[in-house]
């Protein structure tokens, strides 16, 4: 198993330098932070993206792993629950945020299951603009009549 990381911040050379402690150097790569047009080439060198956020709000990094067919193990967190599914036909594992354990754990289970890429990508188009707004129109045109017909 190797460890692929992307992003910055101030705690990425303090990684790098445990990293380098622990003997890791050549088992994880921390690339600091990646252009846009850089990330795909990254999702298509992992098997599983693991995002291990404290705190989120609605991440598009997810929407970007599953578009590019790549299941995640996430903390659930914020907006991350309303992207990752679990369960048959689901496209990740979502864990309690700041349990290292339940992360290790969640991230082998994801190694060793069967994903289907196709429909890791199909997952995203139930969340597209389109889908949502038609979704929220429906719900509004439904609150409109039962108010209607309750009046």
């Amino acid at each position: 198993m190797h460890l692929m990381m992307v992003g910055g911040g101030e705690l990425l050379e303090p990684l790098r330098a445990r990293v380098r402690a622990l003997g890791l150097a050549d088992r994880a790569r921390l690339y600091g932070w990646a252009l846009p047009a850089e990330i795909p080439e990254y999702m298509a060198a992992c098997d599983v993206f693991c995002l291990p956020s404290r705190r989120e709000g609605c991440p598009n990094v997810v929407l970007e792993a599953l578009a590019s067919g790549r299941p995640v193990v996430a903390t659930r967190v914020g907006g991350v629950p309303e992207l990752v599914c679990e369960g048959p036909g689901g496209n990740g594992l979502l864990v309690p945020a700041g349990d290292p354990q339940a992360l290790g754990h969640a991230l082998v289970r994801a190694l060793d299951m069967a994903w289907d890429p196709e429909a890791l990508r199909g997952s995203v188009g139930a969340l597209s603009w389109d889908v949502v707004g038609d979704r929220y129109y429906a719900l509004l045109e439904e609150v409109l009549r039962e108010r209607r017909g309750a009046g």
